[in-house]
């Protein structure tokens, strides 16, 4: 078993709830995300277009490995959001100091990047611990949206 088969399986370990070596669909992004790559939602569904219509099908190793191998190649899928989030974090913070207003994070996530539901963004914003004035650190924010979700 080569290095990345290794990896893979150890992920898919991980989510497969069923004991029969594969994961559900929805699990795929989770499992990659595992394996040390970061795809976003859209390179995943491109990936996964053969299972549109069949979202609760389960997929093995050899399912993923092709998946596994072509995200591998664009540098993008393997760098650590953390170090991309801080920099755009610092525009919401250009005193520096280390926190920004939970209002200006959820305009900027309703204005760029991959479209949120109203619900989704509640999700996420109402499960981080913001101050009574509604500001939130932003190595806090880090840590929660990069290491929690993952």
């Amino acid at each position: 078993m080569d290095n990345d088969t290794k990896i893979l399986s150890e992920a898919i370990d991980q989510f497969d709830d069923v004991g029969d070596g594969c994961i559900y669909v929805k699990d795929v992004g989770k499992t990659l995300r595992n394996c040390g790559l970061y795809p976003s939602e859209e390179s995943i569904k491109k990936q996964l277009i053969s299972y549109e219509n069949t979202p609760d099908a389960r997929v093995n190793v050899n399912d993923l490995l092709p998946m596994y191998n072509e995200l591998k190649k664009d540098p993008i899928n393997n760098e650590d959001p953390a170090k991309s989030l801080d920099p755009i974090l610092n525009l919401l913070d250009p005193e520096g100091t280390g926190s920004f207003k939970i209002s200006e994070l959820r305009l900027m996530l309703e204005t760029y990047g991959e479209q949120l539901t109203s619900s989704e963004m509640d999700t996420i914003l109402l499960s981080l611990p913001v101050t009574d004035d509604g500001f939130l650190s932003k190595e806090i924010f880090i840590k929660e949206i990069c290491f929690d979700t993952y």
